[in-house]
C-alpha cells in the first residue's frame, strides 16, 4: 500500500514539475507553429516511452534468466 502511494506521489510530482516547466519557462521559447513541430510534439513522447519500456523489458528478461540459472545449480 505504501509503495503504491509513493509511486503515485512520485508520478504526480514529476508531472507537476513538467507542467510548471511548460507553463512558465517554455513559453519564452521561439517555436513557430507548424505541422512539423506539431508532429514532433505528438510522436516524440510515445516514442520515448516505447524505448524506455523496451529497455526495461530487456533488463527484466536478463534478470529472470540470471535468476533461473542460479536456482538450477
Amino acid at each position: 500500500m505504501l509503495q503504491s502511494v509513493l509511486l503515485a506521489s512520485k508520478v504526480f510530482a514529476i508531472a507537476l514539475a513538467i507542467a510548471l516547466l511548460i507553463k512558465y519557462i517554455c513559453v519564452d521559447l521561439p517555436i513557430p507553429p507548424s505541422s512539423t513541430n506539431a508532429l514532433i510534439g505528438v510522436f516524440i513522447p510515445p516514442g520515448v516511452m516505447i524505448l524506455l519500456l523496451f529497455w526495461r523489458s530487456k533488463q527484466n528478461l536478463s534478470k529472470n534468466e540470471a535468476n533461473t540459472d542460479d536456482s538450477g545449480n
